[in-house]
């Protein structure tokens, strides 16, 4: 059943008579109109407009009378919704915009007559007056010759019983796909103050292994012990020899077996991040003596764009010797390599200027062929970030390096007070993207490959509350669900663990809450 939580969605005949499900966002009324996760982020009530529309009286619809949520026209008169319109409203190409002419275009908004102080964008923020003997000419939108025209409802005032859209499949809840079982992860740090994890505010060895204070003219150099910051700060074998990690940020600092005692549940598995030089089968071993699941990120660092050197095998010799540990041993473990591929923020982003989509699929194919010559016991995922850097537009089919290989994951946070200013839920953030992987790779089991949320602009505690019932009846085809647990309060502000007793409440009773609704039958 196409779900949100228990709301039902009714989606405007522009949809070919479908409602959701695997595709919904190909459909010529594209995500926000076909797609149940898209329907119900418009906070649209069936109860007071036409599909698209939540159905149940209970739908939740948020007023925005003075357009906070979202982003005025020129004029003053409109409000576009912010993430469907790209942060604009109105002016010229409007129509061309991801939302369409009835979010983006003050004329499709004002055909819609919908008043801002009844619900959230698109809305009308000062009503026209309308003489009722005069029939009104519902504006036509300016041709698109290369996007998908967005659905005009018709002048209809309500249609509580979506007799003028089609509803999304009313069966029950959906239970979760049992490829996998569903893994709740808590990241695991370790060392002191300090982070740096990328050496982004020193020197990095050329070894890729070591960060040598900023400003060490000699980090790699075999004179390194006569540079003026001294030998402790600029010679790598003395750095390695203080064990000090790059990879700590300050705040609540609790095991994983901690967090068990404390929560009274158990995790499934626990998500280890490690620099490729790094590779330590001795630490993936702490954990699984424990009965603890491991998900392993493999970090490809280094200080340049490195993909063609990934695909050259620059890394080999580090992945066949952790790979022989793992086959002697013989337990499963989940292994991620060039995680967050679509960005441009680690040395091996596709859109980081020296690498390219074709050096990542060469690069990824790569390193599992690699590590699948070693024997090691492993599954493999493929992690997407939920947007691709600078939104580039291509599309996460685009990405896919093919049935053989993979879990699919994805990293999606709710940034609100770090990148935009107020909460954003789960919906709104994983929407789209979960659409896509649907529609591509419909049969392959997902997880998100990391997810928290920020206190700023909103109740984190209720965030919370209402993700795991997404994750319960809307993300079905999720099987195993990365909760980020970590702070970095560092560079960015953004609070991702759970830092009050409220927080830890909201977790845990959604997580009991989670566990006995996706119970398997």
């Amino acid at each position: 059943m196409s779900q949100l939580h228990t709301k039902t969605v009714c989606c405007p005949k522009i949809c070919g008579g479908k409602c959701g499900g695997p595709g919904c966002s190909d459909l010529s009324g594209g995500y926000n109109n076909c797609c149940a996760a898209g329907v119900a982020a418009l906070n649209r009530s069936c109860l007071s407009t036409v599909a698209p529309c939540n159905m149940e009286s209970s739908a939740e619809v948020i007023a925005d009378p003075t357009c906070r949520l979202g982003v005025k026209s020129s004029n003053g008169e409109a409000c576009c919704p912010r993430d469907a319109c790209g942060g604009k409203c109105g002016g010229d190409g409007c129509n061309a915009l991801p939302g369409g002419y009835h979010q983006c275009c003050y004329n499709g908004i004002a055909a819609d007559d919908a008043s801002c102080d009844d619900q959230a964008a698109p809305c009308l923020l000062t009503r026209a007056a309308t003489p009722s003997p005069t029939p009104r000419v519902t504006p036509q939108p300016t041709p698109r010759p290369t996007v998908k025209a967005t659905y005009a409802p018709p002048p209809a005032a309500a249609d509580p019983t979506c007799a003028l859209g089609t509803k999304s499949n009313p069966a029950a809840p959906k239970t979760h796909a049992t490829a996998d079982a569903v893994g709740l992860v808590a990241k695991i740090y370790r060392a002191e103050p300090p982070s740096d994890p990328y050496c982004l505010k020193g020197v990095l060895h050329p070894n890729g292994a070591q960060c040598c204070k900023a400003g060490c003219t000699t980090c790699g150099s075999s004179r390194c012990a006569y540079d003026a910051l001294g030998k402790d700060a600029c010679c790598s074998s003395v750095i390695a020899k203080n064990g000090r990690s790059c990879d700590y940020f300050p705040g609540p600092q609790q095991s994983i077996w901690s967090r068990e005692a404390k929560y009274k549940m158990k995790f499934d598995s626990v998500l280890l991040y490690l620099p490729v030089q790094y590779l330590s089968w001795s630490w993936v071993k702490t954990f699984l003596d424990k009965g603890t699941g491991v998900q392993l990120v493999i970090e490809f660092i280094d200080n340049y764009s490195n993909l063609s050197d990934v695909a050259a095998g620059k890394y080999d010799g580090y992945l066949k010797k952790f790979g022989a540990f793992a086959k002697a041993d013989g337990r499963l473990i989940y292994l991620r390599p060039l995680h967050e591929f679509n960005g441009d923020w680690y040395p091996w982003g596709i859109f980081r200027e020296g690498n390219s989509l074709d050096a990542f699929k060469a690069a990824y194919r790569h390193v599992i062929t690699v590590l699948r010559a070693t024997g090691g016991n492993f599954k493999y995922q493929l992690s997407y970030n939920v947007k691709s850097a600078n939104s580039n537009p291509t599309k996460f089919s685009d990405f896919y390096v093919g049935d053989d290989y993979l879990q699919i994951c994805v990293s999606a946070y709710n940034m609100a007070g770090a990148r935009y200013p107020d909460s954003r839920s789960l919906a709104t953030i994983l929407g789209y993207a979960y659409a896509q992987f649907e529609s591509f790779a419909p049969s392959k089991p997902l997880c998100l490959a990391e997810m928290s949320t920020t206190s700023y602009g909103g109740d984190k505690p209720l965030w919370i509350t209402d993700t795991w019932k997404s994750l319960a009846y809307q993300f079905t085809a999720v099987t195993t669900i990365n909760w980020f647990l970590e702070n970095k309060n560092v560079d960015v502000n953004v609070d991702w663990d759970l830092n009050t007793p409220a927080d830890v409440k909201a977790w845990v009773d959604g997580y009991w809450n989670f566990k006995t609704a996706t119970k398997p039958q």
